[in-house]
């Protein structure tokens, strides 16, 4: 192996640079003493990042100024102290550069322009940044650093992984413009928009298990087929109203821009029965559901009035809740139907109750015990306080979406498959920045977009 000559040379003609590299690698194959395939990709690799590092080492320089004094949009006249060492990481490798450092003649904060210029994440580059952030959206920070040394043959700490995905997500929050985003989805596509909201817990280390939120936009066409799906996540925060207020703001704000891409699709919403999330739902949306499963899973607990022997997982039990089900989701006014039958089942035995469900109109049932009472009264008031919003036979009529699993779903894919790995617990800032991560991350469109913006100079840019 002998030491790589790399010449990089600007070209006079063009915004251009041209590079020249000479380096050796062994051949292997049947010669004596040869190297092994997997030491020569290694030695390539190698090679490869040291190009990259002294490539992009050089591309920084152009991006510094000259020294000379520069005035930023707020009008302030910024003088340079002089160059100064930095280490900027790549996705190659470490590089130090020694670049111009500015301050106002009032003293204070400094202000470096090759920071500003190159887009800089931190100490990361954009491209180290994009990658760092992507692998720590899947995986522990110890995993990333691992993955980077083997994949890219690029060391790093664990710690500088979890520092450079919060800068990230601190970023995402004022960086992803989204007026200028628009979901993958053709307009003429989209016939209904479903918002679903819900919360998964996860173990903090300061005040054990806590609430983050996730949402999904799920966009429809008019056969009711889903053709994508939009993640908003939201963590803890300081204060469980703090957190929960944080998260509505980004789910308000995507919800509006999807909205304006698609004005003529209906917007509905689906959740379960917690009462926070309905209030939310029916500001937000045109109209909104209970989510059908929860309802039938209610319609479970119910069953046991409907066994002769009062058991929940007797045969009569299964099929009474089975029947229920169906009539529930499949016939016009069902909830009605379901609500009428279990009110009278609630009615003192013996006073004209007809057992409708056997179809044998006068015959008296046993008396409820009061296990099965207590059931039955509970199912009955769920039915009560929500029958106005458990159309799922006109839903599907009019082909909408009457099961909220892609909030289900997203709970476990947004925050539970990451955050509540075994061991896991989370200091508050850093689930705030993992869930707001992870959600730009599962939603392609925005991460892309996140990305572009990023990389637009803003005009406060020296």
């Amino acid at each position: 192996m002998v030491r790589m000559e790399l010449d990089i040379k600007p070209l006079s003609d063009s915004n251009e640079i041209e590079i020249h590299v000479t380096f050796r690698l062994p051949r292997g194959g049947d010669l004596e003493g040869s190297t092994s395939f997997l030491q020569i990709e290694a030695a390539l690799a190698q090679k490869l990042n040291e190009i990259g590092s002294d490539t992009t080492k050089h591309l920084l320089g152009d991006h510094d100024s000259k020294g000379e004094s520069l005035q930023c949009a707020e009008g302030q006249v910024w003088t340079s102290k002089g160059r100064a060492k930095r280490i900027i990481e790549t996705a190659y490798g470490p590089v130090l550069v020694f670049c111009h450092v500015y301050q106002t003649s009032a003293g204070g904060v400094t202000r470096v322009p090759l920071a500003e210029r190159a887009r800089l994440v931190g100490s990361a580059t954009p491209r180290m940044a994009r990658m760092v952030a992507a692998k720590l959206a899947q995986m522990n920070c110890s995993a990333v650093a691992r993955d980077m040394e083997e994949s890219h043959l690029r060391p790093m700490s664990p710690s500088f992984a979890q520092d450079l995905g919060q800068a990230v997500a601190a970023l995402a929050t004022v960086r992803c413009d989204l007026p200028e985003w628009r979901p993958l989805s053709q307009c003429s596509e989209v016939a209904t928009v479903s918002v679903g909201l819900d919360g998964a817990h996860l173990n903090t280390r300061r005040d054990g298990w806590r609430q983050g939120m996730a949402g999904t936009i799920a966009l429809y066409d008019a056969k009711g087929e889903r053709l994508e799906t939009l993640y908003v996540g939201g963590g803890p925060g300081e204060t469980p109203p703090a957190g929960k207020t944080t998260f509505l703001s980004r789910l308000d704000e995507l919800t509006l821009r999807v909205r304006e891409c698609y004005p003529q699709a209906q917007v509905v919403g689906l959740s379960d029965g917690a009462v926070d999330l309905q209030k939310y739902l029916a500001s937000h949306t045109d109209d909104y559901l209970l989510d059908f499963h929860h309802a039938a899973e209610h319609l479970s607990r119910a069953a046991l009035a409907f066994a002769p022997d009062g058991r929940a997982d007797a045969p009569e039990a299964l099929a009474w809740a089975a029947e229920q089900r169906r009539v529930l989701r499949d016939v016009s006014g069902g909830a009605w139907q379901v609500l009428a039958l279990l009110r009278e089942r609630l009615r003192p035995n013996g006073k004209g109750a007809k057992n409708r469900s056997e179809g044998k109109a006068g015959s008296k049932r046993a008396a409820l015990s009061k296990a099965a009472r207590a059931a039955v009264l509970s199912v009955e008031t769920y039915f009560s306080n929500h029958i106005s919003h458990m159309d799922y036979a006109g839903w599907q009529q009019r082909q909408l979406p009457i099961g909220s699993g892609v909030t289900e779903a997203a709970c476990k894919t947004l925050i539970k498959q990451r955050l509540c790995q075994s061991g896991m617990r989370w200091s508050i800032a850093a689930s705030d920045a993992l869930i707001t991560l992870r959600a730009l991350y599962l939603t392609p469109t925005l991460w892309d977009h996140f990305w572009t913006q990023n990389d637009k100079p803003s005009p406060a840019c020296l």
